[in-house]
């Protein structure tokens, strides 16, 4: 009986281990200090996803991977998000705008800015993580 309770536990912890969280993201994106709208959004771990929005008629394409990095002591989760934030030129043309990686706690802001040389802000890419428990 003990050896069959230890082999449950062990299949329930491979399970538990398998399993894939889903994301659902605040996401705030700005260019040149003027919001992109894009709304929240329900990401797979470990799946990329794919969001494309028309900003003052340029085409803006921001690709978000992310993934559980580490449970801390009180229980909650750390998540990695990767971004490429891109855009279509005229001749459709894709070009890399950025790549920030920003880490945090569930339930957490986090935000990375880039700036030009002067010192102005460009890009800046804001994001809370919820895991999603299904």
């Amino acid at each position: 009986m003990l050896y069959l309770i230890f082999i449950l536990g062990l299949v329930g912890s491979a399970f538990a281990l398998s399993s894939e969280n889903t994301y659902q993201l605040n996401l705030e994106v700005k260019m040149d200090g003027e919001l992109v709208n894009f709304p929240n959004q329900t990401v797979k771990e470990g799946k990329k996803t794919t969001l494309v929005q028309t900003h003052k008629g340029k085409t803006v394409h921001i690709d978000i991977l992310a993934k559980e990095k580490e449970i801390l002591a009180d229980e909650r989760a750390t998540v990695e998000m990767d971004f490429t934030l891109s855009e279509v030129l005229p001749n459709g043309t894709k070009t890399i705008l950025s790549n920030p990686k920003i880490i945090t706690i569930e339930n957490e802001e986090a935000q990375v800015s880039m700036s030009n040389q002067q010192g102005k802000e460009e890009y800046s890419v804001t994001v809370t993580p919820q895991i999603i428990i299904e």
